[in-house]
């Protein structure tokens, strides 16, 4: 008998999974961050994903890290358990500097509201303005690791100018690449998909227009580069790029 298996199933086992395997002397300021995403509704990231960032940094051991729209700081928090973490022994050593950046004025004070551990807050650097803007005045190079998950519409300018602020061998991640199916509308090439299917589960609204052509703008240039990606189906859509 074939199985599927319901996507909201799958969805609560892996963010159960993931929630239970952080360390107890983290619990208050997960929970905390918990608190906030729950009251205001901000789409900070899941469990699971979260889980991967850290799995990633355990992996790649990135000495820095910038981010392009942070919230409050919530995938700072995973990348930061790999560092105390007992998989290996110069993990601690690993992470020299988290660049976070936020527009939003409102989030400001949730992050400077969080009990951020001593260790961990020496780490980061929250640069409360526009990524953009941060990449020159903080002087950014030698990145190698990227979380982009800013404004959608601005994906694309966002990359080219990072980009060559990268380590050779840097790894990107771009948080919401599918934007609830919106995409697929308008690829170059989408003959994987019927358009009655398309039209029929997806529907635009006019206010999510310019996130929709951003998100389809950097799509396109990546598939159309050297860059290797690999797509993930956490929430909305993970790309992750390797060059």
């Amino acid at each position: 008998m074939k199985y599927n298996p319901s996507w909201d199933l799958l969805h609560r086992f892996s963010e159960t999974h993931s929630r239970e395997r952080i360390p107890e002397k983290h619990k208050e300021l997960y929970d905390k961050m918990k608190t906030i995403s729950d009251g205001e509704y901000f789409p900070a990231i899941k469990e699971d994903l979260g889980a991967f960032l850290k799995f990633l940094c355990l992996l790649k051991k990135p000495k820095k890290i910038f981010e392009f729209g942070s919230g409050y700081g919530q995938s700072a928090f995973w990348y930061l358990l790999a560092t105390d973490s007992s998989h290996t022994a110069d993990s601690t050593s690993s992470i020299e500097k988290i660049y976070l950046t936020e527009i939003k004025e409102r989030l400001w004070e949730y992050y400077d509201s969080l009990p951020w551990p001593d260790e961990w807050q020496k780490k980061i650097y929250y640069y409360k303005g526009d990524a953009f803007k941060a990449i020159d005045v903080l002087k950014v190079e030698e990145i190698d690791l990227v979380f982009m998950d800013g404004q959608k519409a601005r994906y694309l300018d966002f990359f080219k100018k990072i980009e060559s602020k990268l380590n050779k061998d840097a790894i990107i991640i771009v948080d919401n690449i599918f934007w609830k199916g919106n995409i697929l509308k308008n690829l170059n090439n989408n003959s994987s998909f019927n358009n009655e299917e398309i039209n029929e589960e997806i529907k635009i609204k006019e206010m999510s227009y310019p996130s929709v052509k951003g998100i389809e703008s950097f799509y396109n240039y990546i598939t159309n580069s050297s860059w290797y990606s690999i797509f993930f189906p956490y929430y909305d859509g993970v790309l992750l790029l390797y060059k």
